[in-house]
Formats: C-alpha cells, structure tokens, sequence
C-alpha cells in the first residue's frame, strides 16, 4: 500500500509540474504578444504620428543648410556711375562642437589675427553652437586659415555694399545694415528689387559635423538684385553739396537744403542737405543725418510762397493789370499784428509788389482775392499734398482749410507764414510756372534693370494737374526774371544768362509756439534757367543764417554759384566719336584719382585720408590741372579761381576694363560715357591723355567676353 501511494503521489508531482510549465510558456507568450504590441504602436506612432518630428531631428543631425546669399543690385546714376555696389566679405565663424580643444584653436588663431587668445575665448563664452569671431577680415587671412582646414572653423564669403562716393547723395542712396538688407532712402523704397533672391545647399555631415558632400538634388542658386538707375547727375550732385557745404559754413548756418530738377520732366538731378554723412560709416552715425531733409522737414517757405498770389492776381478778373496798391511805406497794421517790408514803398504795380517782396501788398492783394481763391490755388500748386516721389519718409506739408483760419491768416499766408512745405514741394511748384503751367510728379528712378543690365521698366514724365495756362506762366516768369535782374535776387544774377527766381526769407516759429522768433531765420531762393524755356531749376534753403539772414543775400549768391558751375560743365560741346576708335596699351593700375575742376578742400581731405603728399601753385579755390608725382613724390595741384578758363582733366586709358571699371574710372575724372555694346572696353574716343573739359561725355565701344569653353568643340 504504501509504495503504491507514493507512486500515486509521485505521478501528480509530474503532472503539476507539466501544468505549471505550461502555464509559464502562456505567462511569455502572453508578455510577449504586450511587449510585440506596445513596440508597434510605438512604431505606429514614430512613423506615422510623428514622422515629420523624428524626420526632422533625423535630419538635422545628418545634414546642413547653407544659404547663399545673394548680391545686392547696384544703384547708378543717369549716366551709369555707380553709386552703390558689392564688395568681397569674409567672416570668421567656428561650430563649438567640432572642436576637442578650445584653448588650442584660440591660440592657432590668435596669432593669424593678431589679437590676443584670451579675446578670442571670451567670444566662446556663449550659449550658442556657433560662434561669428570676426566679420571682415583680411582676404589674405581668410585664405590662410582655411587652407589650415581646421576642424570646426569656418570662413565665409559674402558680400557688403559699397558707397564709393561716400557722403555724396547719401540722404537719398540710403544704405543697407550687415545683412544686406535696406534701411533708408533708395535701399529701403527697393528693397524688394535691390535684394534679390537668396539660394541654399544641403550638404551631408558626419557625426563630428563636417561637411561630407552636397546633396545635388537640394540645392538653389542664388539670383542678384534689380539695378536701380536715378536720375541724379552725378556731377550736379557733387557741385550743389559743395556749395551747400561752403554756404553753411559761411554764412554760419545750422543746416541747409538743396532740390536741383528739369522743371519740363520732374526729374530730380540733385537733392542734398548738409550736415551730411558717410553712408559707409551709417551706423556710426547720428539718425538725425539720415533724413532726406527735402522731403522730411517742412518749414514756412517766406516770400517764395508769393507765387500763389501773384498767379490768382494775374487771372482773377476783379483785379486790372494796371492797378497800384498802396504799400504804407513799410509797415502796416491789421487784426492786431504789424506786416513789415524789408524797403519802404509807397505805390507799387502788380509786378513791383513781386520785383521788390512787399509782403504789405501782397497781404493786400490776398485780402482783395479772398480766402477760397488762395486755397485753391494753393492746393492746385500741390502744397497740403505729398508729391508722390518714390523716397521713403515724404510728408505732406501744412495747409490748414479756411474753416481753421483766423482774421490774420489770409494775409500771412500770402506771404508765406502760417504754411508748412518741403523744398521739394517748392521746387515742383515753381516747375509748374517755368514748363508753362503743368505741375509735374517728381521722378527719382529713371529705369530698372534686371540683372543682366536688361531694362525691365523706364519711368516717363507725368503730369499731376495743369496749374495755369501757358500765358500766365510766361508772365508770371517775365516777372521773376525782372526779380533777379533788378530786384531782391539781384545777386543770382549771371552776366548774358537769362535767369528767372524769388527770394525768401521767413521769420521761425519760437519753439514755445508762440508768435515768430526775432532772430531765427530760413533763407531760401529758387532760381530756374534759361527763364524762357527752364532745363534747370534750383531750390535752396539755409536754416538760421548769422548775421545775415535774407535769403536775397546768402541763398541766391549760393543758387548763382551752383548754376555757373553747372553752366561751365553742361555748356561746353562735347566731342564727336568717330567710327575710329583708339587702339590702347592697358591702363596703369596705380592712379591717384582726378581732382581737376573740384574745389581744393576736397583734393586735400581725400590727400588727407590716403597719405598722399602734394603741393600747389598759384592762386584760386579750384583745381586747373594735376600731375601726379614731381621730383619730391608730390602731387602738384595747378590752382585758379571760379571766374578763370574752362577746368579740364585728361582722358583716362580704358581699354581691357570691363564697363563697369570703366564707368566708375571715368566718374573719378570728372567724365560721362556714351556706350555702344556691352562687356569688355575694346576702343574709346578720344584717345587716353587727351584733353577733356571736366563734364564732357566719351565713347566707349565694348564686346562681351567670349567663354573658352564654347570654343572647345
């Protein structure tokens, strides 16, 4: 019985130890089948749910993104100078993570950069993976230190703009920041043209962050910028900011402001205000200086804002050409405030009333008229309106409706108080009287050029409104030309030049606004010529002029000086090309630039700044002639005054440049150039070395560069 028993007990041990093994085979498949489970729907949700996070951080670390950016378009000139361009930048930059020590690579690099290791670590001190350690350095440098090809340090080239010319036009020009993108003038209003568009790479990286090879499926290439051509002159630029400069030292001036335009197609030739600043140097440089002041600040015009008067007079049917107005022999009284004439007059026509600038007639004239009248021929002169220019920053100018006036307004704003304007609002508005009556659109951009030098679009003249009728306009310039001839302008008169123009000088309001300053003054005085058939009108404003402060005594000496200068260049004909052209030598690199026909204090701050020594002979404020080196190394400068012979310069040697080399080696002699083909400079007329009155115009033949590889075949 009892082996029986445990032969019974023994058979269920086994079959409880079958049933217990079996159960934990279940147990593992059942864990198993959760485990198998719980993976796929953590597969399901890395690739499905969230394949395009794991995606991205997959490549992220396998791949990088270069962008490429693209040069800016260059901004020229009407006769193709360049006035903004692209140069070469290289910086400096390393990725943290790809290097194993940075002690040592501070050290490597301080001695190719000149500065001290302990500068360089402290600009790792940054949470950031990449660290920019110097932007702009020398080309030479950036070749050396990426033929080292360190681990982790990078270089990289790019480009900056460029302002040749400096302070020259850099209110309007504006400038672009590091970045290559537009803050201010001509930069910002065509940001969107100048820019371009960028391009980018995808490059392969291992896991140490070099770059393996470029991903040639995932690239884009770069595509420069539109070209923006201005209508400035160059040449008119340069002579109106030197005189501008000249007068507002002179004349102790705070600031002034100059609009040089052909009144017959609205173009702007020259627009400057001084103080200026160098648009290399923007950042450095106080805000203030960035405004383009011709259509940014508005100030009470004075006496030039007589010409509203003086046409409703003209026209209006309730006042007789022959009619006198008493002028109360220089000082009146009305509503309570004293009108006062610079000169005492008793009986005045019409005309003299504008001749001589009674503000008492023309208060008197204005009353007779009546406010609606004043006010509609203020706006159809433009004033109260923005102009339209395509410059960023225009304001609108002051022009209260009659509802807003008092007793006295009527009689002040005839002559030019109680009214805001920009100078260029005055500019256009005497346009309007010197082309015959049509108030035109100011132009500033005169084409834009696709990237390949193609004109995608040309602005043409456009008429706002017709002001008055041509008869009206021929009397009223009759009158301005009697203006200068014999009356307040008197000193912008140019001996057998036919000049039309008016004074002004406006008393500023006082800063607590109340009532005008007894000191402070605004000069101005706009002169156009020839008076019968205007191809050049010049507004200029000199703001708190001391001691003297009529505009008839600073402002039109300084419109007479700009217009003969711009006379002595634009008057001289120019030489004919010939189907002939020079076969020339390549040109000398090295030149010192041409300096003839500019003033002396130009040539001696640009010697100045360059190390160069020079001496002078004779007299005068101009530059008659300039040879390069004499026996001491010297640069001697042959002087002569304003009123001496024609200035002229020497034809510089062309050939071989490309047009563009040419264009900007021609600005820097005071030259313009016809061009006839594209690419390489392969003839000129007239020949290198010959004589050429500053301002003249060359000929230049070109022909594109013919690739080598199209020849193999």
């Amino acid at each position: 019985m009892k082996f029986t028993v445990k032969k019974k007990r023994k058979s269920r041990g086994r079959g409880q130890q079958l049933q217990a093994g079996h159960w934990r085979i279940q147990l593992i498949q059942v864990v198993f089948y959760f485990v198998a489970a719980g993976l796929l729907v953590r597969l399901v949700h890395i690739q499905v749910v969230n394949h395009d996070k794991y995606g991205a951080i997959a490549h992220e670390q396998y791949t990088r993104e270069y962008k490429h950016k693209a040069p800016r378009g260059l901004i020229y000139d009407r006769n193709l100078t360049m006035l903004a361009l692209n140069k070469e930048r290289f910086d400096l930059g390393v990725h943290k993570r790809s290097v194993s020590d940075l002690n040592i690579l501070c050290a490597r690099l301080a001695g190719l950069l000149n500065v001290a290791p302990e500068v360089l670590f402290e600009k790792f001190q940054t949470q950031s993976s990449f660290v920019v350690l110097f932007r702009d350095i020398d080309e030479g440098k950036a070749q050396i230190i990426q033929a080292l090809k360190m681990p982790g340090v990078k270089v990289t080239k790019s480009t900056e703009r460029l302002y040749p010319f400096k302070e020259t036009l850099a209110q309007v020009i504006g400038f672009a920041d590091i970045d290559g993108k537009g803050l201010s003038g001509i930069e910002l209003q065509f940001d969107s043209k100048l820019k371009g568009n960028d391009g980018w790479s995808i490059l392969q990286k291992d896991a140490r962050g070099n770059n393996i090879m470029p991903i040639s499926s995932r690239t884009r290439d770069s595509q420069k910028g539109d070209n923006i051509v201005l209508t400035i002159d160059h040449v008119i630029q340069t002579i109106a900011e030197e005189e501008l400069s000249l007068s507002v030292k002179k004349y102790n001036a705070k600031g002034g402001t100059v609009v040089i335009t052909n009144p017959t197609t609205g173009e702007i030739l020259a627009m400057a205000a001084a103080p200026g600043f160098d648009a290399n140097l923007a950042s450095t440089t106080n805000p203030d200086a960035w405004r383009i002041r011709g259509i940014t600040d508005i100030f009470e015009p004075g006496s030039t804002f007589k010409i509203v008067t003086l046409m409703q007079a003209l026209r209006d049917t309730t006042i007789g050409a022959d009619d006198i107005i008493f002028c109360e022999n220089g000082k009146y009284k009305m509503y309570g405030e004293t009108i006062n004439d610079p000169e005492k007059h008793a009986w005045l026509s019409i005309e003299d009333i504008f001749i001589h600038s009674s503000n008492i007639g023309t208060a008197k004239l204005a009353i007779k008229l009546g406010k609606e009248k004043l006010f509609k021929v203020s706006r159809d002169f433009g004033f109260g309106n923005k102009t339209g220019i395509e410059l960023p920053g225009e304001l609108s100018g002051i022009l209260k409706k009659p509802t807003d006036w008092s007793k006295f307004s009527l009689a002040a704003m005839s002559y030019g108080h109680e009214v805001a304007t920009t100078v260029l609002q005055m500019a256009m508005a005497y346009g309007a009287i010197a082309n015959g009556g049509l108030l035109m659109k100011p132009v500033i951009v005169k084409e834009i050029q696709d990237n390949g030098g193609k004109r995608q679009y040309e602005f043409t003249p456009q008429t706002t409104r017709k002001v008055m009728n041509p008869k009206i306009a021929a009397k009223m310039s009759a009158i301005l030309k009697k203006v200068v001839d014999e009356g307040t302008g008197i000193q912008a008169k140019i001996p057998n030049a036919s000049i039309a123009g008016k004074t002004g000088t406006a008393q500023k309001p006082r800063s607590n606004g109340k009532g005008y300053s007894n000191t402070d003054f605004v000069a101005s005085f706009v002169g156009y010529y020839p008076a019968e058939h205007a191809k050049l009108l010049i507004y200029v404003t000199l703001d708190e002029p001391y001691p003297i402060h009529s505009g008839g005594s600073v402002a039109a000496p300084t419109v007479k000086k700009m217009l003969k200068r711009i006379m002595e260049v634009y008057e001289t004909p120019r030489p004919v090309p010939t189907p002939q052209m020079a076969k020339l030598s390549p040109p000398n690199r090295w030149t010192v630039p041409n300096l003839v026909g500019r003033r002396i204090e130009v040539a001696e701050k640009i010697f100045e700044e360059r190390g160069i020594q020079y001496r002078t002979n004779g007299e005068g404020t101009y530059i008659k002639s300039q040879e390069n080196m004499d026996a001491e190394d010297k640069i001697v400068l042959e002087l002569q005054h304003a009123e001496s012979d024609s200035l002229y310069g020497s034809m510089p040697s062309l050939i071989g440049l490309s047009l563009r080399k040419a264009i900007v080696e021609l600005s820097m002699h005071g030259l313009r150039a016809k061009v006839d083909g594209h690419g390489l400079v392969t003839g000129q007329q007239p020949a290198a070395g010959s004589n050429m009155k500053i301002g003249s115009r060359c000929y230049l033949e070109c022909k594109p560069v013919v690739s080598v590889n199209l020849l193999v075949n």
